[in-house]
């Protein structure tokens, strides 16, 4: 540190848990830097990786060795890991002020406590983490899923509106951007995601082929109805889909076939790295639920193409319950606004497919009607009702985007400002 400075920031990165010890660490220009009972102790990073330069002692006397691979600094102590996934070295997730008092011997002690990672509506009253840009979707999953997410909702407005063209069309660009999905997935050589990109992309084509049918018959009377057969192929898709999802739950996961996926490939598509809520046994992350999430809904859809209630009953109240947790968790961490929002919209996306599905598997009529028909049969008309919720989903969306972008453009996020001050600290090195 430097000697004539009276306060210097600490911006912590992680932690890590040896021995039952929290420890913390921290970067402070080209230092790493470990705290931990209230003691110091440093190491420089060298570029050239030299064994005696890349070690620091702990307060036990231990020495630790730091990796940096993949823009992630991995610890280990007598050659074992001791922080499983590693620190990422570009992301500010607290600050600690290390005051330095004036004694002879200069030592060192902590003024205050990092701040916490959960807050009451910490996702409502914090910047958001990451800054809008239009390769934002194309250059991250979570961008990418999104998206995903659009197209495919207003494939099932198109649908619930009996519209057959924008049905084609968005429900086309959905089938796309799943391939993108899966094609990422490959790329990063992450075998858990290619096989639930697989499964998502069977469920949206029989999806796509069970509304292709429909929307056939209403938009040409005059030819031979094709519904029933595709129908039929739709569940087919389905259950194979299903059936996929069900070797990996049942098979790869409890034994371990798959290999060992990198740690950055793990984060490209687990952007979270939040601690789970203690009440959240079983679930180690929130990418874990989300896949999970995937087998649900499958499982509901799967149901309904069926004409299966009971089934449908049993696949629908996970589907709704992992949904709103989704909401639950996101509402308490900071700078996560634009992911919490998608999580309600996702919500929503479920709620209007649920009302959709009960007209059609517990209801007599379920037709098709124009949104703005205030008919007396379209109020009692579940799929009417389900284009609405589609519809206030679709303008939550661009709440966010109301909010998001000029956060972007006035440089209000996360991102934006930990660029600052990496330019700051450059320039007062």
């Amino acid at each position: 540190m430097k000697e004539d400075n009276i306060y210097d920031k600490i911006i912590l990165n992680g932690q890590f848990q040896n021995q039952n010890e929290l420890k913390s660490i921290g970067i402070l220009g080209n230092k790493i830097i470990v705290l931990e009972k209230n003691e110091l102790s440093q190491m420089v990073l060298n570029s050239n990786n030299n064994d005696d330069d890349n070690k620091i002692i702990n307060a036990n006397g231990k020495p630790i060795k730091a990796e940096i691979k993949d823009d992630l600094l991995h610890l280990m102590v007598d050659g074992e890991k001791i922080n499983e996934k590693g620190l990422e070295l570009t992301e500010e997730s607290m600050m600690l002020i290390i005051n330095k008092t004036s004694n002879s011997e200069s030592s060192l002690k902590i003024q205050n406590k990092p701040t916490k990672q959960y807050i009451c509506m910490g996702a409502w009253i914090t910047i958001p983490s990451t800054k809008w840009t239009l390769h934002h979707y194309f250059t991250t999953i979570r961008g990418s899923e999104n998206l995903h997410i659009y197209l495919w909702a207003l494939k099932d407005f198109s649908w619930t509106q009996d519209n057959w063209v924008l049905g084609m069309v968005f429900g086309t660009l959905a089938l796309a951007m799943s391939v993108f999905l899966i094609i990422q997935s490959i790329r990063f050589k992450n075998y858990i995601e290619f096989w639930h990109f697989i499964a998502q992309f069977l469920w949206l084509f029989g999806n796509f082929w069970w509304m292709y049918g429909e929307l056939h018959d209403y938009q040409f009377p005059d030819l031979d109805p094709i519904y029933d057969t595709n129908n039929v192929e739709c569940s087919w898709i389905l259950v194979s889909a299903l059936s996929w999802l069900a070797v990996y739950y049942l098979i790869i996961l409890p034994f371990k076939l798959f290999p060992p996926i990198t740690d950055a490939s793990y984060r490209k598509f687990d952007d979270f790295q939040i601690k789970m809520p203690k009440w959240l046994i079983g679930f180690p992350t929130l990418r874990y639920i989300e896949n999970l999430h995937i087998v649900c809904w499958l499982g509901k859809d799967t149901a309904w193409s069926l004409n299966i209630n009971s089934m449908w009953i049993v696949f629908m109240i996970p589907t709704l319950v992992l949904a709103f947790i989704f909401i639950i968790i996101t509402s308490f961490q900071k700078h996560e606004f634009v992911n919490h929002m998608h999580y309600v919209a996702q919500f929503m996306w479920v709620i209007a497919n649920i009302v959709w599905a009960y007209g059609e598997l517990f209801l007599v009529n379920d037709d098709p009607l124009s949104l703005f028909d205030y008919s007396e049969i379209s109020k009692d008309t579940n799929r009417w009702i389900s284009a609405w919720i589609l519809f206030a989903t679709f303008l939550l969306c661009a709440f966010v985007y109301v909010i998001w972008i000029p956060l972007s453009i006035m440089k209000c996020t996360v991102e934006q400002q930990q660029n600052n001050m990496k330019k700051v600290h450059k320039s007062e090195i």
